[in-house]
């Protein structure tokens, strides 16, 4: 069944994702910690290890497998900062000078990294565990075929059966709606 909201062109564009996060989590950690005057050198160093990453697909398939769950997990704790709001207790409280901010962050902090464990476990069991020395495979070389394009016409043809699909359609309004949410959340009042 054709919808307005198939998103599943999106996945072609799989590798952007995982490019863009390495590069904001990556900057922001250097320039708020090790690098704080040198936001350039932050800002470099973050861009390689994002273009690093393009050339890893373990490390594609495991960002793009425990990006879900980090999402969720996130929203759940704003939910749960909302839900102790309601109670009176503000979040400062919670999180930097309260009795259990310490025991908050160990807690983040163990089920991040049992997310990252899980991510990592998973893709490698997915594709029959870690590849030996001299191992080939789909994540040890690239590997790429060249597809025929055909005849002039088929090819007009072709670009607006890809513009008309309900993909396409369905990736362009969601990209639209979210374009309008963020410009009507950014406007300075």
């Amino acid at each position: 069944m054709a919808s307005i909201l198939d998103i599943g062109f999106l996945q072609n564009f799989s590798i952007l994702f995982p490019f863009l996060l390495v590069l904001v989590l990556v900057y922001a950690i250097l320039s708020m910690s090790i690098l704080k005057e040198r936001r350039a050198l932050a800002g470099m160093i973050a861009f390689l290890l994002a273009i690093m990453t393009l050339f890893s697909q373990v490390v594609i398939d495991i960002i793009g497998r425990m990006t879900p769950i980090l999402v969720v997990f996130f929203i759940i704790i704003i939910f749960m900062l909302m839900a102790f709001g309601i109670f009176g207790v503000k979040p400062e409280t919670l999180l930097s000078s309260g009795p259990y901010h310490k025991h908050i962050g160990w807690w983040t902090f163990i089920i991040l990294l049992l997310i990252l464990i899980g991510s990592i476990t998973s893709v490698f069991s997915e594709r029959g565990g870690v590849p030996g020395p001299g191992a080939t495979g789909p994540y040890i070389g690239n590997e790429t075929q060249l597809v025929g394009t055909g005849a002039e016409g088929t090819q007009q043809g072709a670009f607006f059966q890809t513009l008309f699909n309900t993909k396409v359609l369905g990736m362009i309004v969601v990209l639209l709606i979210a374009m309008i949410a963020i410009q009507r959340l950014t406007i300075e009042e």
